[in-house]
């Protein structure tokens, strides 16, 4: 009896550790944008929609429906999930799709533009926001499916004159990957001696710099939001969101992305010393402040046409959104 309680106490003990054991990165990162509230409206799945099929795992799917498809309203329909994180809109994706000819069951000419090869020669990113088009919304189309899935969405499309026929477009989306729309993560201790970042619900921060300091001489840095994301390394082809200042007598705001497209890049190519080496060893969902002194800047020469005087101190304050 004494040695089958010890057998069932060491096996609640083996229960109990796998229980407690530490998230993979993956479930780390797909937990870090599952976070987010959702921005646009998911939409319905319904029988035009589940009527698609889309065949073909290499290359532009074959897709297959009866001709003249016409929806009341859009639908969507999930063919395959991915394991990726949730698309939650108002954000970056990165995407492969096929469009058809609701009436004719016809693909869209690949000179249409709109379309792609399937096979990682030219997928699409962009954002995709609420309200971006009142019939083809595909922020809408992907929202709540996880990168890795294969949909299908069928749009109606209003005829162009009132004796034309009710028309639709059909797509197949591979969505392949997606950006945050700002830093996600756990809020850090402020450092001493660099300024301050300043969160609001928006997400873009603001900086707060130590009264009457001067500019360090040395390179400087805090990581103010932690993000649960991979570890950025040399080479990595990302999007960051950044705001910068000069450390000057007034603090002076001269560039920022926000509002704009975020800034694509390469950790440590193709930027200034100090910008490189703030982002080097991040995590992605990261905001990181960064002092950088002239010489890790531009020093003497900078750009000609910007805001910023030559040997100026340079702060930073970026929110690294992913990477492809």
């Amino acid at each position: 009896m004494k040695k089958i309680i010890s057998l069932l106490a060491a096996a609640t003990i083996a229960l109990t550790v796998s229980g407690c054991a530490a998230q993979t990165q993956e479930q780390a990162t797909n937990a870090m944008f599952d976070s987010l509230q959702r921005q646009c409206t998911a939409m319905s799945d319904g029988p035009e929609a589940q009527s698609i099929s889309a065949t073909g795992t290499a290359g532009i799917p074959k897709v297959n429906f009866r001709a003249g498809l016409t929806p009341k309203a859009a639908q969507v329909h999930l063919i395959s999930a991915g394991q990726g994180p949730t698309f939650t809109g108002n954000q970056y994706a990165t995407f492969e799709i096929e469009a058809v000819d609701g009436q004719t069951v016809k693909s869209f000419p690949t000179s249409s533009g709109v379309v792609t090869n399937f096979d990682g020669t030219n997928p699409i990113t962009a954002e995709l926001k609420e309200n971006q088009s009142s019939e083809v919304n595909l922020c809408d189309a992907l929202t709540g499916f996880r990168v890795g899935s294969r949909v299908a969405a069928v749009f109606p499309l209003k005829p162009a004159t009132a004796s034309a026929k009710v028309n639709s477009v059909v797509l197949i989306v591979d969505l392949k990957g997606i950006f945050l729309p700002h830093a996600t993560g756990s809020n850090q201790p402020a450092a001493s001696g660099i300024p301050f970042a300043v969160h609001v619900a928006s997400g873009e921060p603001g900086l707060t710099f130590p009264s009457n300091q001067a500019a360090p001489a040395e390179f400087k840095q805090y990581t103010s939001i932690k993000g649960a994301g991979e570890v950025l390394k040399t080479g990595d082809h990302i999007k960051v969101h950044y705001k910068l200042f000069l450390w000057d007598s007034t603090h002076t705001m001269v560039e920022k992305s926000w509002g704009n497209a975020p800034f694509d890049t390469y950790v440590g190519k193709g930027n200034i010393t100090g910008f490189s080496k703030a982002l080097l060893g991040q995590t992605i969902g990261s905001q990181v402040v960064a002092v950088i002194p002239p010489d890790l800047a531009y020093g003497a020469n900078p750009p000609a046409g910007s805001s910023i005087p030559a040997n100026a101190t340079l702060v930073f304050v970026i929110d690294i959104l992913g990477k492809y």
